[in-house]
């Protein structure tokens, strides 16, 4: 398997993320990120597209802890033969993006910071082909389907739903996303381990 992180080239040399990176998975190849990008959907685009484009894609997010078995959620988009997948978890804070489904718990729309349903995204995103999220982020940002002036990966779905592909929606217990998104998020978190 193929391993991709995306890491600021200012954070190699202050903290030596890429040598971390490299003692977790010796086979981890580095992006070398230079200044902003446009957000995380260009971010997952620079690293996305060094990857073979046939090969599974999953992305996740770094701020944030997903306690739910992963694993079994894979087995599940792939039985299901979904071409991209997410999980969920209720909430309404603007923070996050948000899926809409149709009966059959499918995506049908997603947005980013506007709860369009109580189906929050958690920031774990699957992609049967690495090709399918390479090529709706392009088209998406042809586009310019941009949020306050950047590109986030989840709205790229919408791009895979125009083209008729299926998005599956796993919904997960709230208590097992954990946000760390700000410094009094991991706080609270740091203040509950054992």
């Amino acid at each position: 398997e193929s391993v991709s992180i995306c890491l600021d080239s200012n954070d190699i040399v202050r903290f030596h993320s890429e040598r971390i990176a490299r003692l977790i998975n010796p086979n981890v190849r580095v992006v070398q990120i230079s200044g902003q990008t446009e957000g995380s959907g260009c971010t997952a685009l620079l690293a996305a597209s060094q990857l073979d484009q046939t090969n599974e894609l999953l992305i996740v997010s770094a701020n944030e802890l997903i306690k739910a078995d992963i694993a079994a959620s894979l087995d599940e988009f792939r039985r299901n033969n979904f071409d991209g997948a997410l999980l969920s978890f209720s909430s309404l804070n603007p923070r996050y993006s948000y899926v809409r489904l149709n009966k059959t718990s499918q995506a049908v729309e997603v947005s980013q910071r506007n709860p369009i349903s109580k189906n929050a995204t958690t920031g774990l995103f699957w992609y049967k082909k690495t090709a399918d999220f390479v090529q709706s982020t392009k088209r998406m940002i042809l586009k310019e389907n941009r949020t306050d002036d950047l590109f986030f990966i989840a709205p790229a779905f919408n791009e895979m739903i125009l083209s008729g592909l299926t998005i599956g929606v796993k919904s997960i217990e709230r208590e097992l996303y954990i946000p760390l998104k700000d410094t009094d998020q991991l706080r609270e978190y740091q203040r509950k381990l054992p």
